[in-house]
């Protein structure tokens, strides 16, 4: 059985460390004020291209959903956020995420 490329296994012990990694930098965003979002790892493709670079279009792993509509795993939050935000969605400002 081989692993997929670029993809690497996370044993108990790494992921130990991981999240204590994860649990302290979580408390200093927190304290600087800063507030976690988690936007979907899956967007429409058609949110995304306009951000992408010709490279990255032609990796990024697309398929059809159910509807017949092309979307993507997002390859990074930023488009992902600001379309959180841009829905109008009344958070009080200013806002760190």
């Amino acid at each position: 059985m081989e692993l997929v490329f670029g993809m690497k296994d996370v044993y108990p012990w790494e992921a130990k460390v991981r999240r204590g990694i994860e649990a302290r930098l979580r408390t200093l965003f927190e304290r600087w004020g800063y507030v976690e979002v988690e936007p979907p790892t899956l967007e429409y493709y058609t949110t995304l291209e306009k951000t992408m670079s010709e490279e990255m279009k032609e990796r990024i792993f697309k398929f059809l959903n159910r509807d017949g509509k092309l979307v993507c795993l997002r390859p990074e939050f930023t488009t992902s956020v600001a379309r959180m935000f841009a829905q109008g969605n009344a958070l009080p400002l200013p806002l760190r995420v």
